[in-house]
């Protein structure tokens, strides 16, 4: 989402920009000074990877090895010589003309020249884009979202609102702000919060200004982000460079403007520019502000930003802060709550130092710790959102990824569910999310991705629903961190997901698109920071077309291909992805190629076996790739790469047991569709059954010397995917009585309930196939629970959906029975997050715990269902 031009002048994207600070910080865009041509400068943070060194007016990049160089030991940049960057001379670091404040002394050519801030060409600062994975005290704010229950149920309503930011420069992050083309004191990260609150919750926010000397503009124009409602963003900052000038100016700059729009949310920092208060005098204080702010509005939610760090070795003149004020704040806090008041303390400082426990800075970037330009700024606002919403950046969390202002939502139903827990598994349980490429991500036609047959077979009249294609798709391509983000939201540990062929190799072998690749690095890393656990799946049934034209699985070179594609990736992810997975649901391509069903298109049996036969040898060659490349096989552990299969085992059952005409359909089926892939994986061949079958219908592939020793390639886990059972009948009527006899039912969308089924083929393959192997639950799910978008009594947007809170909870509970018998499960993934694309069915077939609908230019906002909710309870 692109911010309106009339906002920033079209400098900066700034919510791109402001991306890390909502997903966690854990991408850091850091600005630094170099002073003398040798120069190092140490990040805040190590970086695992730099991204981009950019300079001061964005315009200019660097080139690593070139204009600068990094040590992953130090954690230092550095300019070498013969840099093309100007530096400064330290002796003329600081500009001593006391008419332009804010300017430095540059030279050009061997002439000392003055140059402001605000021109934007100042070529010895850049700002440094990388990536970190942060320790565990890094950013783990309280939970007071609380506090503020009645503020977000209020924007929740679409009701106006009125947000008042009140406090010294500092607090306000002012020397953040020259990038984005504001005088030095703009208050710029509160309106990077307003903004990002107006764009979670559609509104339009308007900005007010009191106008003080030193702060700087404002824009001029609304922001614009929908029409539930407004937000008036008031700026009486800077409201003094201490505490009691905020007070003293008070009844001037604040009062006015509170009498006329009114005040929900009061943010009150004060603390940095303090230095040398003790902590009761600047509790006083601020109680005098909070007060002020009381008496006039009382029910504002007061928000208190301790800003003060002790001590922190500064040469510009903070030497006198001795105090840490954030404890008092808090003692305030309680008082004001304890008297009935609406308050909460940003814990600015303990951010603080978490940074200082790491590093010892003494003027890393030409100014104090407390004051490094660009990040501070960030923390301040990461510092508000954890705890005005209760999403702490520790599990990477992003408020708005549920329904907005959610007040502690459960569902109607939930007490009929509440008897089964998280506590019920292991400590060390994998709770997944599960997805494909082709049903989540979009993009289908952009930055280089190449055609696949569904984006082929979907345009083909009458191939899906209503013609819809998956161009669009959830959007995950644009939008897989607030999605990455929902998932850890939710309490999952886990996401299985899949890399889109065409998407990394356009013509299915040879040329590889980086574009492709680095969006699948992007994602792979953020699921490390947030905490999930890869679960990756080469092929999801998304051939790309390139290949198909060539003959795809009927053309038995998809063996070289598909193995130059999975190198490809284990080479690229060798130390990221614990969990790999060869292939998803194998009976996809049989249905594909024999029934026409699903892409390609084909519709005969002999080609349907023949594309069996090759994805299997595929496959073996794939766990052969995956040794190559990780060396050999190790007893199942997530602290190394280990690979396995996903089969999907419906077993049919014969409705009439001792008819020995549902016996032999039955029996058929099971040959015909899982058996047909755990036999020859499992055991190295096609049973005599099958054989007879294919001899008899003309459909025998073409199975060469060494084939079926190829296909068995020892795996590490197997994959389980589960949804049902099949009740088989020479009579169709019999088989609705069969189930019902049997103590069955259906539901919403007509499927039989019966979660009894996890247990049964735990059984089957445990006993029957596996050779001491633990399994994953890799996909467990249902759809179209008689579920639709309805308003509450509080007009929040609920979707019932009881059914599949039913369903879920029934198969972990048969989940549960069947490990406490001793079968080896590690992980379960419910399929699925948000209504996708679901082949042939595109829309119109609803898995998700979160709700979506299509549009013309990308799905509408999520709405959590209720089974959202019981899984999040659950999961706690």
């Amino acid at each position: 989402m692109k911010i309106d031009k009339s906002v920033f002048d079209g400098r900066y994207d700034l919510d791109v920009w402001m991306d890390p600070v909502w997903n966690g910080g854990l991408v850091a865009y850091e600005s630094v000074m170099f002073v003398g041509t040798k120069d190092r400068v140490r990040l805040l943070y190590p970086a695992d990877e730099i991204l981009s060194v950019r300079s001061f007016d964005l315009k200019k990049e660097f080139v690593n090895g070139k204009d600068y160089g990094y040590d992953r030991e130090t954690g230092e940049l550095f300019m070498p010589e013969g840099s093309e960057l100007t530096f400064i001379p330290e002796d003329l670091y600081y500009s001593k003309n006391e008419e332009f404040p804010f300017s430095m002394i540059t030279l050009r050519d061997g002439v000392p020249s003055e140059t402001r801030f605000s021109e934007h060409i100042c070529l010895n600062q850049v700002f440094v884009t990388y990536t970190h994975k942060p320790s565990e005290d890094v950013f783990a704010p309280p939970d007071e979202s609380a506090s503020f229950a009645r503020l977000l149920g209020k924007l929740g309503k679409g009701e106006n609102a009125t947000l008042v930011f009140y406090g010294d420069s500092i607090t306000f992050g002012a020397s953040a702000t020259d990038m984005l083309g504001f005088d030095p004191h703009t208050p710029i990260w509160p309106l990077m919060f307003t903004l990002k609150l107006a764009k979670m919750y559609k509104y339009t926010v308007r900005f007010v200004a009191p106008g003080l000397p030193s702060t700087g503009g404002v824009p001029a124009e609304p922001a614009v982000f929908g029409t539930r409602g407004t937000i008036t963003y008031i700026n009486p900052a800077v409201g003094g460079w201490r505490a009691i000038d905020g007070i003293e100016r008070y009844d001037e700059y604040v009062r006015p403007f509170i009498g006329k729009y009114g005040c929900d949310f009061f943010l009150l920092g004060y603390g940095m520019n303090d230095g040398g208060n003790d902590t009761a005098t600047e509790k006083g204080l601020i109680k005098q502000l909070a007060d002020l702010v009381y008496g006039q509005s009382p029910e504002a939610e007061l928000l208190l930003l301790a800003t003060m760090v002790p001590n922190p070795d500064s040469v510009n003149g903070w030497d006198a802060n001795q105090h840490l004020y954030e404890p008092v704040f808090y003692e305030l806090a309680a008082e004001y709550t304890a008297a009935g008041k609406h308050c909460a303390v940003g814990p600015m400082t303990s951010m603080s130092l978490s940074v200082l426990k790491r590093k010892h800075f003494r003027d890393y970037t030409g100014n104090n710790i407390n004051h490094p330009n660009d990040f501070m700024s960030r923390l301040y606002a990461q510092a508000v959102l954890a705890t005005v919403t209760g999403c702490g950046c520790r599990n990477g969390k992003e408020y708005g990824c549920l329904s907005g202002g959610d007040d502690g939502y459960v569902p109607p139903c939930f007490e009929k569910y509440a008897d089964l827990s998280r506590k019920d598994f292991p400590d060390n349980f994998l709770w997944g999310i599960a997805t494909s490429a082709a049903q989540i991500e979009g993009a289908a036609l952009e930055d280089g991705k190449g055609l696949e047959i569904w984006d082929v077979f979907s345009r083909t009249p009458g191939r899906t629903f209503c013609g819809q294609t998956p161009d669009l798709a959830c959007d995950y391509y644009h939008k897989y961190r607030e999605q990455l983000a929902m998932m850890r939201e939710l309490g999952f540990n886990s996401h299985r997901f899949s890399f889109s062929w065409a998407r990394i190799l356009p013509d299915g072998t040879g040329r590889v698109n980086q574009k492709g690749l680095d969006f699948y690095r992007r994602a792979v890393d953020l699921m490390l920071e947030l905490g999930l656990t890869p679960n990756a799946t080469l092929y999801h049934w998304d051939l790309p077309q390139a290949l198909e034209e060539r003959g795809g699985f009927l053309n038995r070179d998809i063996v070289n291909w598909y193995g130059e594609y999975a190198t490809l990736l284990f080479e690229t992810f060798k130390n990221e992805i614990p969990l790999w997975v060869t292939f998803n649901e194998p009976i996809a391509t049989y249905v594909g190629y024999a029934l026409g069903a699903f892409a390609p298109g084909r519709r005969l049996e002999k080609f349907g076996r023949q594309a069996n036969h090759n994805l299997l040898l595929a496959h073996g060659e794939g766990v052969r790739r995956f040794r190559d490349v990780f060396g050999e096989k190790k007893p199942f552990d997530l602290s190394h790469p280990n690979i396995g299969l996903v089969v999907d085992v419906w077993h049919h059952h014969p409705a009439r047991p001792g008819n020995p005409d549902d016996l032999r359909i039955a029996e058929l089926e099971n040959e015909k569709t899982y058996r047909s892939y755990m036999n020859p994986v499992f055991k190295g061949r096609y049973t005599d059954a099958l054989l007879k079958y294919m001899e008899e219908t003309g459909s025998m592939p073409d199975i060469r010397p060494g084939d079926m020793e190829s296909i068995a390639e020892p795996l590490d886990f197997f994959g389980l995917n589960c949804y049902n059972r099949v009740v088989d009948s020479a009579e169709p009527a019999a088989v609705k009585e069969a189930i019902e006899f049997r103590g069955g039912n259906f539901m919403d969308n007509g499927q039989e309930f019966y979660p009894k089924a996890v247990y049964d083929a735990l059984h089957n393959v445990c006993e029957n196939y596996l050779r001491g192997i633990p399994v994953v639950i890799t996909e467990n799910g249902t759809y179209n629970c008689n579920e639709s978008r309805v308003p509450d009594e509080n007009g929040m947007l609920r979707v019932h959906d009881e059914t599949r809170i039913r369903y879920l909870h029934g198969f972990l509970g048969w989940l549960k029975k069947a490990m406490a018998e001793g079968f080896d499960v590690r992980g379960y993934n419910v399929w699925t997050m948000l209504d996708n694309f679901e082949w042939p069915a595109a829309y119109s077939m609803k898995f998700g715990l979160v709700n979506i609908e299509p549009g013309a230019t990308g799905p509408r906002p999520y709405v959590p269902k209720d089974s959202a909710y019981w899984f999040k309870k659950f999961l706690e």
